[in-house]
Protein backbone atom coordinates (compact mmCIF):
# COMPACT_ATOMS: atom_id res chain seq x y z
CA UNK A 1 0.00 0.00 0.00
CA UNK A 2 1.31 3.46 -0.92
CA UNK A 3 1.96 6.02 1.79
CA UNK A 4 0.26 8.92 0.01
CA UNK A 5 -3.21 9.63 1.45
CA UNK A 6 -2.87 6.51 3.57
CA UNK A 7 -4.73 8.13 6.47
CA UNK A 8 -7.84 8.47 4.26
CA UNK A 9 -7.94 4.80 3.27
CA UNK A 10 -10.43 2.70 5.27
CA UNK A 11 -9.05 0.29 7.85
CA UNK A 12 -10.30 -3.11 6.71
CA UNK A 13 -10.35 -6.25 8.86
CA UNK A 14 -10.69 -9.65 7.21
CA UNK A 15 -12.11 -12.56 9.17
CA UNK A 16 -12.89 -16.11 8.21
CA UNK A 17 -15.35 -18.28 10.10
CA UNK A 18 -16.41 -21.73 8.97
CA UNK A 19 -14.98 -21.02 5.54
CA UNK A 20 -16.90 -17.77 5.07
CA UNK A 21 -14.84 -14.62 4.48
CA UNK A 22 -16.14 -11.38 5.95
CA UNK A 23 -14.74 -7.86 5.66
CA UNK A 24 -15.28 -5.12 8.23
CA UNK A 25 -14.45 -1.43 7.99
CA UNK A 26 -13.28 -0.03 11.30
CA UNK A 27 -12.55 3.42 12.69
CA UNK A 28 -10.90 2.18 15.87
CA UNK A 29 -9.28 -1.19 16.59
CA UNK A 30 -8.50 -2.38 20.11
CA UNK A 31 -5.74 -4.99 20.09
CA UNK A 32 -6.62 -7.51 22.82
CA UNK A 33 -4.84 -10.57 21.41
CA UNK A 34 -2.54 -10.61 24.43
CA UNK A 35 1.18 -11.14 24.79
CA UNK A 36 1.28 -14.35 26.83
CA UNK A 37 3.95 -16.63 25.44
CA UNK A 38 6.10 -13.74 24.20
CA UNK A 39 8.12 -13.00 27.36
CA UNK A 40 10.82 -10.48 28.08
CA UNK A 41 14.29 -11.86 28.84
CA UNK A 42 15.80 -11.68 32.31
CA UNK A 43 18.34 -9.00 31.47
CA UNK A 44 17.28 -5.47 32.28
CA UNK A 45 17.79 -3.97 28.83
CA UNK A 46 15.23 -6.32 27.27
CA UNK A 47 17.60 -7.76 24.65
CA UNK A 48 17.66 -11.51 24.08
CA UNK A 49 21.20 -12.87 24.26
CA UNK A 50 22.32 -16.27 22.98
CA UNK A 51 23.75 -17.05 26.41
CA UNK A 52 20.33 -16.79 28.03
CA UNK A 53 18.64 -18.69 25.22
CA UNK A 54 21.13 -21.52 25.68
CA UNK A 55 19.75 -22.07 29.20
CA UNK A 56 16.23 -22.83 27.99
CA UNK A 57 16.23 -26.11 29.95
CA UNK A 58 16.99 -24.24 33.20
CA UNK A 59 15.06 -20.99 32.75
CA UNK A 60 11.26 -20.90 32.98
CA UNK A 61 9.29 -17.86 31.82
CA UNK A 62 6.02 -17.67 33.74
CA UNK A 63 4.78 -19.70 36.71
CA UNK A 64 5.96 -23.33 36.68
CA UNK A 65 4.05 -26.12 38.40
CA UNK A 66 6.46 -26.07 41.35
CA UNK A 67 4.40 -28.21 43.69
CA UNK A 68 3.28 -30.57 40.95
CA UNK A 69 4.95 -31.86 37.81
CA UNK A 70 8.03 -29.62 38.21
CA UNK A 71 8.69 -30.47 41.86
CA UNK A 72 11.87 -32.48 41.21
CA UNK A 73 13.23 -29.68 39.04
CA UNK A 74 13.29 -27.21 41.95
CA UNK A 75 13.59 -29.40 45.06
CA UNK A 76 16.84 -28.76 46.98
CA UNK A 77 18.08 -26.45 44.20
CA UNK A 78 19.33 -22.86 44.19
CA UNK A 79 16.48 -21.03 42.46
CA UNK A 80 16.45 -17.38 41.37
CA UNK A 81 13.09 -15.67 40.80
CA UNK A 82 13.30 -12.52 38.67
CA UNK A 83 10.53 -9.92 38.80
CA UNK A 84 8.38 -8.13 41.34
CA UNK A 85 4.82 -8.66 40.11
CA UNK A 86 2.11 -11.13 41.05
CA UNK A 87 3.54 -13.93 38.90
CA UNK A 88 6.92 -13.70 40.62
CA UNK A 89 5.23 -13.61 44.03
CA UNK A 90 3.17 -16.70 43.23
CA UNK A 91 6.34 -18.58 42.25
CA UNK A 92 8.09 -17.47 45.44
CA UNK A 93 5.22 -18.60 47.64
CA UNK A 94 5.21 -22.03 46.02
CA UNK A 95 8.98 -22.32 46.38
CA UNK A 96 8.66 -21.49 50.07
CA UNK A 97 6.09 -24.26 50.42
CA UNK A 98 8.42 -26.65 48.57
CA UNK A 99 11.23 -25.67 50.94
CA UNK A 100 9.19 -26.99 53.87
CA UNK A 101 9.56 -30.49 52.42
CA UNK A 102 12.99 -29.97 50.82
CA UNK A 103 14.88 -27.70 53.24
CA UNK A 104 18.03 -27.52 51.08
CA UNK A 105 16.08 -25.46 48.54
CA UNK A 106 17.68 -22.02 48.31
CA UNK A 107 15.61 -19.06 47.09
CA UNK A 108 16.80 -15.67 45.88
CA UNK A 109 14.37 -12.97 44.75
CA UNK A 110 15.81 -10.51 42.20
CA UNK A 111 14.04 -7.26 41.40
CA UNK A 112 14.78 -3.85 39.97
CA UNK A 113 12.72 -2.00 42.57
CA UNK A 114 14.61 0.07 45.12
CA UNK A 115 12.80 -1.40 48.12
CA UNK A 116 11.16 -4.80 48.53
CA UNK A 117 8.21 -3.11 50.25
CA UNK A 118 7.22 -1.66 46.88
CA UNK A 119 6.29 -5.18 45.75
CA UNK A 120 3.87 -5.78 48.61
CA UNK A 121 1.09 -3.65 47.15
CA UNK A 122 -1.70 -2.15 49.24
CA UNK A 123 -1.80 -4.85 51.93
CA UNK A 124 -5.39 -4.27 52.98
CA UNK A 125 -5.93 -1.20 50.82
CA UNK A 126 -5.82 -2.82 47.39
CA UNK A 127 -9.04 -2.80 45.38
CA UNK A 128 -8.53 -6.49 44.61
CA UNK A 129 -8.65 -8.74 47.66
CA UNK A 130 -6.51 -11.41 46.00
CA UNK A 131 -3.71 -8.86 45.49
CA UNK A 132 -3.88 -7.93 49.17
CA UNK A 133 -3.51 -11.56 50.14
CA UNK A 134 -0.47 -12.03 47.89
CA UNK A 135 1.20 -8.91 49.22
CA UNK A 136 0.66 -9.88 52.85
CA UNK A 137 1.89 -13.43 52.29
CA UNK A 138 5.08 -12.41 50.52
CA UNK A 139 5.70 -9.75 53.20
CA UNK A 140 5.53 -12.45 55.85
CA UNK A 141 7.78 -14.72 53.80
CA UNK A 142 10.47 -12.05 53.51
CA UNK A 143 10.23 -11.21 57.22
CA UNK A 144 10.72 -14.89 58.06
CA UNK A 145 13.93 -14.96 56.05
CA UNK A 146 12.83 -17.83 53.81
CA UNK A 147 14.97 -16.48 51.00
CA UNK A 148 17.44 -13.78 50.00
CA UNK A 149 16.22 -10.55 48.38
CA UNK A 150 18.26 -8.54 45.86
CA UNK A 151 16.74 -5.11 45.22
CA UNK A 152 17.77 -2.49 42.67
CA UNK A 153 19.53 -5.27 40.77
CA UNK A 154 19.88 -5.02 37.00
CA UNK A 155 20.78 -8.29 35.28
CA UNK A 156 23.27 -7.96 32.43
CA UNK A 157 23.77 -11.58 31.38
CA UNK A 158 24.04 -15.17 32.58
CA UNK A 159 27.09 -17.42 32.32
CA UNK A 160 27.25 -21.21 32.29
CA UNK A 161 29.40 -22.79 35.00
CA UNK A 162 30.14 -26.34 36.13
CA UNK A 163 27.65 -25.88 38.98
CA UNK A 164 24.88 -24.33 36.89
CA UNK A 165 24.90 -20.65 36.00
CA UNK A 166 26.13 -17.33 37.33
CA UNK A 167 23.96 -14.23 37.05
CA UNK A 168 25.97 -11.07 36.40
CA UNK A 169 24.44 -7.69 37.07
CA UNK A 170 24.72 -4.31 38.74
CA UNK A 171 23.35 -2.94 41.98
CA UNK A 172 23.85 0.76 41.49
CA UNK A 173 27.41 1.21 40.25
CA UNK A 174 28.66 -2.05 41.74
CA UNK A 175 28.88 -5.25 39.70
CA UNK A 176 27.55 -8.20 41.66
CA UNK A 177 27.63 -11.83 40.59
CA UNK A 178 25.08 -14.34 41.90
CA UNK A 179 26.82 -17.69 41.68
CA UNK A 180 25.88 -21.34 41.37
CA UNK A 181 22.23 -20.86 40.42
CA UNK A 182 20.56 -24.07 39.24
CA UNK A 183 17.23 -22.71 38.00
CA UNK A 184 15.75 -19.34 37.09
CA UNK A 185 12.09 -18.37 37.03
CA UNK A 186 11.65 -15.16 35.03
CA UNK A 187 8.60 -12.92 35.36
CA UNK A 188 9.67 -9.65 33.76
CA UNK A 189 6.60 -9.04 31.65
CA UNK A 190 5.86 -9.78 28.03
CA UNK A 191 6.61 -8.18 24.70
CA UNK A 192 3.85 -6.74 22.55
CA UNK A 193 2.85 -9.08 19.75
CA UNK A 194 3.24 -7.51 16.30
CA UNK A 195 1.48 -10.33 14.48
CA UNK A 196 -0.95 -8.88 11.98
CA UNK A 197 0.49 -5.38 12.12
CA UNK A 198 3.03 -5.26 9.26
CA UNK A 199 1.03 -2.62 7.37
CA UNK A 200 0.42 -0.35 10.35
CA UNK A 201 2.28 2.97 10.23
CA UNK A 202 3.72 4.06 13.57
CA UNK A 203 3.63 7.71 14.57
CA UNK A 204 6.06 8.64 17.34
CA UNK A 205 5.27 11.71 19.45
CA UNK A 206 7.72 14.60 19.15
CA UNK A 207 9.48 14.28 22.57
CA UNK A 208 10.09 10.57 22.02
CA UNK A 209 11.31 11.17 18.47
CA UNK A 210 13.77 13.81 19.70
CA UNK A 211 15.19 11.36 22.25
CA UNK A 212 15.57 8.64 19.62
CA UNK A 213 17.27 10.94 17.13
CA UNK A 214 19.36 12.71 19.77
Amino acid sequence: MKTANREKIPFMIYTKKEGVLQVYEARVVLDAIGTWGNPNPSNSNGIWLKEEQSFNEHIFYGIPDILGNEQKRYANKHVAVVGSGHSAINALLELAKLKEFYPETKIIWIMGKQRVEEAYGGEGKDALEACDVLGSRIHQLVDEGSGEVMTLYKIQYVVRTKNGMDIVGHQGEQEIKITDVHEMIVNTGNLMSLVGLPLIHTVIDAPTREKLLG
